[in-house]
């Protein structure tokens, strides 16, 4: 006998802490393997966004030592005054720019999972239509 491609539904109770308790008819296994890939996703995702965080640290921190050094040749009131100016603009630039980074990984991964979680309740949709009894004639 063959087997079946199509997948089991049961309605299951789930307890959610946000939504409380949830009746819900999903494909067997549904819940775990969503949450194995948005796992993986958001995984790499996290990796992402601390290594860019680690570089933007120690190019600041460079930076930053920098400045002080540039600060403390100064002779003049004015070239204090500039060059304190110049290390304002280069951090305020430098964190708009990893700000940007950072909520583009963050963009990335959320719109990857959503894309993911829509074809599959895109199939379970498709599959709850094709299981349903179809309406009779009048």
């Amino acid at each position: 006998m063959a087997q079946s491609r199509t997948k089991s539904y049961s309605a299951r109770e789930d307890t959610s802490p946000a939504f409380g308790r949830t009746n819900m008819a999903v494909p067997d296994g549904f819940g775990m393997e969503a949450a194995r890939h948005m796992g993986a996703t958001f995984f790499d995702g996290f990796v992402s966004m601390n290594l860019e965080f680690l570089n933007f640290m120690s190019t600041r921190l460079q930076e930053d030592m920098a400045a002080v050094r540039s600060l403390a040749e100064c002779r003049h009131p004015s070239e204090f005054v500039e060059a304190e100016l110049r290390f304002m603009q280069s951090l305020i630039r430098h964190y708009a720019e990893n700000s940007s980074r950072m909520l583009g990984i963050a963009a990335r991964v959320a719109g990857h999972n959503l894309d993911d979680m829509e074809d599959r309740m895109s199939g379970i949709v498709r599959g709850a239509d094709a299981a349903a009894p179809q309406g009779r004639a009048t």
